[in-house]
């Protein structure tokens, strides 16, 4: 076949198909592939998973947005349902209350229209270049036979939209093939064609939840519960299974739902959870792009992307096993990469694929881990305890402080750096603007310090004090009942005793798995979810399964504005 270098002639045909269909989309007034109605916004569940005697706990009503795919959930679709990975151009992820799935902030223009296009365009070209991927688009090859047509549109349109195509929708497509026909295309370019198309429509690119056209809750429809699933765990579209469950409508039940979540979570697919969740929630993002100086020179790249491994790999003992959630800051001997034995003060195995037993009880925990110190020190000469209490505030007990006013002094970048930076900080202890927040955050941070910019022990500064790890201060705002810890273990205690710990994990997991900014209804809600998981079992898994069985999850509200609520 004749394939048209890209800008050519079946450009336009695309763009503007893809612009009618998106057009036709935000106007829209009915969806449900079993005959309901619906709209492109609303907002998401009333009640709750049950309590302790199967009552319903009463849950508020939060908003549900149509939200663009993320750029990793692109490559993951892409991969999942067409069979080919891709490396693609695509817009740099944007993040939002911390992560990048975030609907208000995932926005569409030209720019990321046009790299979108360019990558359906190399998909499809790569599909068509293994016959095998390219069976499973061209299900039949009947030139210009209308139902040959239809069949193909139908088909792949319902793995690439996760829903069948409206009545409405397929003769689009059907109109593109036939436009490509008629400038001189094959039937296996045409065809090529509608698949980007359809990977370049709204309905691919963004994930919707179309309004009843009634006000009121419902709950979501057999393929909205299924994508809301399948992104959750796997950041990618419902596979056929699930996508032949939704079509049953048995994802209503909750034996069968709870199977379907049992078996997302056993499927390779949910390694993406570790990558895509776990990076951001723990800024293992940032490792990569974090400068050492001169006082580091075994920091590589390639000890970079191993600290993000082994932290990955820690938090995989989680997601896929049944460890108690606290247990994560306490932690449990583990083996770690080949390459990160040095740092943590073992010997290298003789084999360079053979890891290392960590039984050190001064590194039990993610926060004795090399991706913490090394996340947490933004400085490419020196540790930051200030960062290391931010971190623990924000990531792990969603208590945020404020920003530094903005007249604030930093300590500078000094070559060579400070040699000791307790006594450093003890400047702003005393400066009245800057006191409150960093005797908030530098109790919290400094029992780290043991654990230098890239992680590695050590019980001295630079000028031979000492280091110490010792907090000790009265009653405040900030610690009611004081605060006062002899190192790093008796903080890990504090924080698995704060029940701001497991309330922020689920706010973290609800975050994410709703895709959008939470508002102050939220609060409620993950308050009722915590309490729940709270009852067990307290495993990361046992978090995943509160959020997916409550009526949260499985219901909307219509007819609401997001904005009022």
């Amino acid at each position: 076949m004749r394939v048209l270098e890209q800008g050519g002639r079946w450009r336009p045909v695309v763009v503007a198909t893809a612009l009618s269909v998106a057009t036709a989309a935000c106007g829209a007034t009915s969806h449900n592939p079993k005959g309901g109605t619906g709209g492109a916004t609303g907002t998401a569940g009333v009640a709750g998973a049950p309590g302790a005697a199967g009552a319903p706990i009463e849950l508020s009503s939060v908003p549900s947005y149509m939200r663009r795919l993320s750029s990793l959930e692109y490559v993951g679709n892409v991969e999942d349902v067409l069979g080919v990975p891709i490396d693609p151009r695509l817009p740099s992820p944007i993040v939002a209350q911390g992560f990048d799935n975030n609907a208000e902030a995932l926005g569409i223009g030209s720019h990321e229209f046009e790299a979108f296009v360019t990558a359906a365009d190399e998909a499809s070209q790569s599909v068509l270049a293994s016959p095998e991927l390219w069976s499973r688009v061209l299900v039949c090859s009947e030139p210009d036979s209308s139902a040959c047509v239809r069949r193909i549109v139908t088909e792949v349109g319902l793995r690439l939209f996760r829903r069948p195509l409206l009545a409405d929708e397929v003769p689009i497509y059907e109109k593109v093939y036939a436009t490509a026909r008629g400038i001189g295309e094959s039937h296996e370019g045409s065809v090529r064609l509608v698949l980007v198309a359809l990977m370049s429509s709204a309905q691919f690119l963004f994930r919707m939840e179309l309004e009843s056209g009634q006000p009121g809750t419902r709950d979501l429809n057999g393929y909205e519960l299924a994508t809301r699933l399948s992104y959750l765990l796997w950041s990618s579209a419902p596979d056929d299974e699930l996508l032949q469950a939704a079509a049953a409508d048995a994802l209503g039940d909750d034996a069968a739902l709870e199977s379907q979540l049992e078996r997302l979570w056993t499927h390779s697919r949910f390694d993406r959870f570790d990558h895509n969740f776990a990076a951001q929630w723990l800024w293992l993002r940032r490792i990569p792009r974090l400068e050492r100086g001169e006082d580091f020179p075994e920091w590589s790249a390639e000890l970079a992307q191993a600290a993000v491994a082994e932290a990955i790999d820690y938090f995989r003992l989680f997601s896929h096993g049944d460890a108690p959630f606290p247990v994560f800051l306490s932690g449990q001997p583990r083996v770690v990469p080949h390459l990160l034995a040095p740092l943590y003060g073992l010997a290298p195995a003789n084999d360079p694929a053979q890891p290392v037993l960590l039984e050190d009880p001064r590194r039990t925990g993610f926060l004795a881990s090399v991706a913490f110190a090394t996340t947490t020190s933004p400085s490419p000469s020196r540790t930051s305890p200030t960062i290391r209490g931010r971190f623990i505030l924000d990531q792990l007990l969603c208590s945020p402080t404020p920003p530094p006013p903005p007249d604030v002094t930093f300590i500078p970048e000094q070559q060579p750096p400070p040699e000791n930076i307790r006594q450093a900080l003890e400047y702003y202890w005393q400066q009245p603007s800057c006191r409150e927040c960093h005797l908030q955050l530098d109790p919290l941070g400094l029992p780290f310090d043991n654990y230098d910019a890239i992680g590695r022990y050590r019980a001295t500064y630079d000028d031979g004090t000492p280091i110490d790890t010792s907090i000790s201060l009265p009653a405040s705002d900030a610690y009611p009942e004081g605060f006062e810890v002899r190192g790093a273990d008796d903080v890990v205690a504090w924080l698995q005793s704060d029940p701001r710990l497991l309330a922020c994990f689920t706010q973290q997991v609800y975050a994410f798995g709703m895709g959008r900014m939470l508002r102050a209804p939220d609060q409620s809600n993950v308050k009722l979810l915590t309490d729940t998981w709270q009852r067990g079992p307290l495993t990361l898994k046992g978090a995943l399964r509160t959020l997916v069985m409550s009526e949260t999850f499985r219901t909307r509200l219509d007819g609401a504005e997001p904005e009022a609520l």
